[in-house]
């Protein structure tokens, strides 16, 4: 059986149009409010990702991975914030 792994890279702008099954965006610890493709999904998200962080849910630490379902408000049906 052999399989293939497709990987886009762009900028935050073309996150919302990763057309993969996970968009990947990086957030970090010192960065509030999100910025970059966190940021744009947070905002098309209506803010749940901010919601995580206050909730202490996600923290954005170093070695910290989170899948989200994106809920339909981004291509991909999910994202991982790493």
């Amino acid at each position: 059986m052999r399989s293939t792994l497709a990987l886009e890279v762009g900028d935050s702008e073309s996150l919302a149009r990763v057309g993969a099954e996970i968009a990947v965006a990086g957030f970090f610890r010192d960065q509030r409010p999100l910025r970059g493709g966190a940021g744009l999904a947070d905002w098309r998200l209506c803010g749940w990702l901010s919601r995580l962080l206050l909730a202490s849910r996600a923290t954005g630490e170093p070695g910290e991975a989170v899948l989200v379902p994106t809920q339909g408000r981004l291509r991909a049906p999910r994202l991982l914030l790493i």
